[in-house]
């Protein structure tokens, strides 16, 4: 009795404010779509972005740089808003734990992501922001706070750098791809390092596919990857986005 009283002790007082505050970030998604809401966000199709890029507009792909390595819209370049988990201090062991509950591959937000879009693109320019998914600002039946997304919160942050051309691009990679536009595996825009991760993966997977197109010993087809990929897309702080539906 006194070994489970003295576990769910630790599990309330030392434990769980330790994950909640893993899984805090410096802006909630509350505060984001408030501002955002307040400012307008100027949102473009697929088709209305491809158009703006053959004129000049940079296409800014802000997916983990594996996923931008494996697919990605042409033209666009890469600036990841996160990137995988990189510490192994006890916050960042907390952070891992709770996204591999939920089966999910673990990220933290890309402090340099200013930075490196700066390295890229230019104030003067206008930049189209897209995701997976693309999300919306707009309240739906059963939410308060639109549906967040990578694309809606990097483009929060560049309004608050001080990018005053940014559109959003709705329905994000997944609108592009349904529109047959033109889309490459992204490798021009990586590094050698994230090539030859994407090289080994596929690798991998063509050796373990069986004919039905699984993967072997998973069971898992193209269309649970796909699912895989959205909800890797979209779960970028659990806990926010738990608070955002009540």
């Amino acid at each position: 009795m006194l070994g489970a009283s003295a576990v769910t002790f630790i599990a309330t007082f030392l434990v769980a404010p330790r994950f909640k505050e893993a899984f805090k970030e410096p802006v909630d998604w509350r505060e984001m779509h408030s501002v955002l809401a307040a400012k307008g966000v100027k949102t473009v199709t697929a088709a209305e972005a491809y158009a703006k890029a053959k004129k000049g507009a940079v296409i800014l792909d802000v997916r983990l740089a594996d996923s931008y390595a494996r697919r990605a819209a042409t033209p666009s370049v890469n600036v990841p808003l996160y990137q995988p988990i990189a510490d192994w201090d006890f916050a960042s062991i907390i952070r891992r734990a709770g996204f591999a509950f939920f089966g999910i591959f673990g990220t933290e937000l890309n402090e340099n992501f200013i930075a490196e879009v700066a390295a890229k693109v230019p104030k003067n320019k206008e930049v189209i922001v897209m995701c997976e998914t693309g999300g919306t600002i707009d309240n739906k039946p059963g939410t308060q706070f639109g549906f967040q997304s990578r694309s809606l919160k990097a483009l929060y942050y560049l309004q608050q750098a001080g990018y005053g051309k940014v559109l959003h691009m709705k329905g994000g990679l997944g609108d592009w791809q349904r529109g047959g536009l033109p889309l490459t595996d992204g490798s021009n825009d990586a590094t050698p390092q994230q090539r030859q991760r994407t090289a080994t993966t596929q690798g991998s997977r063509g050796a373990g596919a069986t004919s039905n197109g699984t993967i072997s010993g998973t069971g898992r087809g193209t269309g649970s990857a796909r699912v895989a990929a959205k909800e890797m897309e979209l779960v970028s702080s659990t806990t926010s986005s738990s608070r955002s539906r009540k």
